[in-house]
C-alpha cells in the first residue's frame, strides 16, 4: 500500500541471526573453538569432568602445576639465571611464575607436619633431654649475673630458675630472655606450634628482605630494575625452600650429613644465579655471592629471632 504522496512505505529491516558455530563451541561464551583455548574468553577447550581431575585442578590452582613445573624445576636447578632472564624477557608460557613457585614451596614446607607428623619447630625434645640430666625447674640451666651493691662479686643463679628479685635487678634484655625461656619450658609443644604457624604467616617478608639485599649488592647497576630483583629473589627463595624440604624429609642421620654440602651447593647455585641474571662478571658474582651468604644468614637469623620473640610474647 502506497503512503501519502505516492511514496512507497519502507520495508522493516530484518535482523540477522547470529551464525551458529560450525565446529565445537566454547562452553563458557559460545565462541567457535579453533584451538586448545577459546580466543574469546580464554577458557580451555577440553574441560575436566572426572573426580580425579578435581585434585589436578587443586594443584594447578596452587602453582599452575599443569606440566610447566617439570620444565621449571630442572631449569631452576641447572640454569637459574637463564630462567630468570627468560622470564624477564617475556618467555613465560612454559614456566611457572616465580611468585606461584615460591608460594607453592612454602605451602609444601609447612604441609610436612600435617602429612608426616614431624614438627618443623619443636622445643619439647630439648627440654625432655635436659630434664633427664637432673636439671629441674623447667629443664634449663640459668646463669644470671646481677651484681650486688657494694660488692664486686656477681650473684650467680645456677641450676635453678632465677628469683623474681634477681630478675628485677637484671637488664631488660636479660629479663625478656628469662621470661621467654620460662614460657618455652612451661609448654614447649604449644609455643613450638605457635611459632611455626607465625613463621608460615610471615614467610612473605623474606621476599622484600631478599630484594633489599639484592638491591644493595647491585647498588651501582643503574640499569637493573626492582622487578628483576623480585624475580631473582622469588626463584632463589623457592629453590632454597625446596632443598630444605628434601633435607627435612630425609632420615635424621642422612640429613645431618648432607646439611653442610647442601648449604655449599645453595651458595654455588646463588653465585651462578647472580652471574647469569645480572650484567656482572664471574669475579663480581663470586664476591657478591659471598656477601649474599653473609647477609642471608644474618637476615634469616634475625627473621627467626623475631618470629620466636613474637610467638613467645603474644
Amino acid at each position: 500500500m502506497a503512503a501519502e504522496g505516492g511514496a512507497a512505505a519502507p520495508k522493516p529491516k530484518r535482523t540477522r541471526r547470529a551464525a551458529k558455530p560450525k565446529g565445537p563451541a566454547c562452553a563458557n561464551c559460545g565462541t567457535e573453538l579453533v584451538g586448545a583455548y577459546c580466543h574469546g574468553c580464554g577458557q580451555k577447550a577440553h574441560l575436566h569432568d572426572r573426580l580425579s581431575h578435581l585434585f589436578e585442578e587443586l594443584i594447578e590452582g596452587i602453582a599452575h602445576f599443569d606440566g610447566r613445573i617439570w620444565k621449571t624445576l630442572p631449569r631452576l636447578a641447572i640454569d637459574p639465571g637463564g630462567l630468570s632472564r627468560d622470564w624477564i624477557a617475556g618467555k613465560r608460557t612454559r614456566y611457572v611464575a616465580p611468585l606461584h613457585l615460591f608460594l607453592f614451596a612454602v605451602f609444601l614446607l609447612f604441609l610436612i607436619p600435617t602429612v608426616t607428623g614431624q614438627r618443623l619447630i619443636d622445643f619439647g625434645e630439648a627440654s625432655r633431654i635436659e630434664r633427664t640430666e637432673g636439671v629441674d625447674q623447667g629443664g634449663l640451666t640459668f646463669r644470671l649475673d646481677t651484681g650486688e651493691e657494694g660488692q664486686g662479686q656477681p650473684v650467680v643463679a645456677e641450676n635453678r630458675m632465677p628469683t623474681e628479685a634477681e630478675i628485677a635487678e637484671a637488664p631488660w634484655l636479660v629479663r625478656a630472655v628469662v621470661k621467654g625461656v620460662s614460657k618455652l619450658t612451661s609448654d614447649p609443644h604449644y609455643y613450638g606450634y605457635k611459632i611455626e604457624t607465625l613463621a608460615y604467616k610471615l614467610s612473605f617478608l623474606l621476599v622484600p628482605l631478599s630484594m633489599g639485599v639484592l638491591a644493595l649488592l647491585m647498588l651501582f647497576k643503574r640499569e637493573v630494575t626492582a622487578y628483576r630483583h623480585g624475580v631473582v629473589s622469588l626463584y632463589g627463595l623457592a629453590f632454597a625452600v625446596l632443598v630444605i624440604i628434601l633435607l627435612v624429609l630425609l632420615p635424621s642421620p642422612v640429613s645431618g650429613w648432607l646439611f653442610w654440602p647442601a648449604m655449599i651447593f645453595l651458595m654455588v647455585h646463588a653465585v651462578r644465579h647472580l652471574k647469569d641474571a645480572y650484567p656482572i662478571s664471574w669475579p663480581g658474582a663470586v664476591l657478591r655471592g659471598l656477601f649474599l651468604a653473609i647477609m642471608t644468614a644474618t637476615v634469616f637469623g634475625l627473621f627467626i629471632a623475631g618470629v620466636v620473640a613474637l610467638g613467645v610474647a603474644g
